[in-house]
């Protein structure tokens, strides 16, 4: 009996209640499927930001030093490869010179040519048409000291990357033999940076990529948090809107609940009915939105790569999903039981023949 009472009071077509709740209905479960929207394109952002950051400038774990022979040894189905950094000067600018070979795994998309001698970006290709370039570095000497030293390279190469001028801008490449070996790192793509202990106590210096940008990281992080704090105000108004539709629905069967006092049903059980009531409703819009999402987050994704050239994927975001639907159902029945208790304080005869 009381399901069938919840099912009566949460779809009764009286006073147009039906329409309302539908109503309802709709406008939770597309404000919830904003919410799920926005907060996937955003994660899918910075994932892919991430992504490319590792890897094209700092891959998952760096140790000092060439140590690849142990780490593929260690690490078989990593990526492993032997790189070099330093800085450089030239006509140009100031840049950052990576001294790379031929098992190099950074990302890099030669537009022209190949990485024989001095690989420089397009952007500075395009400004510049010089074939040879006098360059300036720091070398060491017999004393050990870094001393600069001018050399001249020929031009054999122009690369771009999915960082684009983030990191092209700064890069020149060269042949990893003219790197001097306090330069050296080795590179391990493809494996948890959670090794990184596991690799520090076998004697290895290790850095993460993490540490390697910490400062974007923590960045990426507080721009999530103000992202949640800003959706946190849309879903306020959210919940404005079903502390109405709560209170409608509520006045709308006020003299309904007093009868079923009079005819003796317990104050108790006439309040979980009601609540379920609403309950229901607000389950309904949640499933909905979850189906609506699974649904338009594809769709979402086809339309974001036709417009940007590339392969967006939407993946559901769980989390965020399960924080707000919770929050919803959470608020529903406050709200619901605050109803209720002011209920209790009427007097029945007044509701009866108010």
């Amino acid at each position: 009996m009381t399901g069938r009472l919840i099912l009566r009071y949460a779809f009764s077509s009286s006073q147009n209640h039906r329409s309302r709740v539908i109503r309802i209905i709709i406008t939770l479960a597309l404000s919830l499927t904003v919410l799920v929207s926005v907060i996937s394109v955003m994660e899918f952002l910075q994932a892919s930001r991430f992504e490319n950051i590792r890897a094209v400038r700092s891959f998952d774990l760096v140790a000092d030093g060439d140590v690849a022979d142990e780490m593929r040894e260690r690490y078989p189905s990593a990526s492993v490869f032997v790189y070099g950094e330093g800085e450089v000067l030239s006509e140009n600018g100031a840049f950052l010179a990576r001294y790379i070979d031929g098992s190099y795994d950074g990302g890099l998309r030669i537009m022209s040519g190949n990485a024989d001698s001095l690989m420089v970006p397009y952007s500075l290709y395009r400004r510049s048409s010089d074939t040879e370039y006098s360059l300036t570095l720091l070398r060491e000497g017999r004393s050990g000291a870094r001393l600069p030293r001018t050399e001249t390279y020929t031009l054999s190469g122009i690369y771009s990357t999915a960082l684009g001028s983030e990191f092209d801008s700064l890069y020149l490449f060269l042949p990893l033999s003219g790197a001097d070996e306090s330069q050296l790192r080795t590179a391990i793509r493809g494996v948890d940076i959670a090794e990184k202990d596991a690799l520090e106590r076998d004697g290895y210096s290790v850095t993460t990529w993490k540490e390697a940008e910490s400062s974007l990281y923590s960045a990426f992080l507080l721009e999530k948090l103000m992202m949640y704090g800003v959706l946190s105000l849309l879903f306020v108004i959210i919940a404005v809107s079903a502390r109405q539709s709560v209170r409608i629905f509520y006045d709308a069967k006020e003299k309904e609940r007093a009868e079923l006092v009079v005819l003796g049903l317990a104050r108790g059980r006439i309040a979980f009915v009601f609540l379920s009531a609403f309950m229901v409703v607000t389950l309904i819009a949640v499933v909905l939105s979850l189906l609506l999402s699974v649904i338009l987050l594809p769709v979402i994704g086809r339309v974001a790569s036709s417009l940007i050239y590339t392969p967006v994927t939407l993946g559901f975001p769980a989390t965020g999903f399960a924080v707000f639907a919770g929050l919803s159902v959470l608020f529903t029945a406050v709200f619901a039981l605050v109803e209720s208790a002011r209920d209790g304080r009427k007097d029945l005869l007044e509701v009866i023949h108010g």
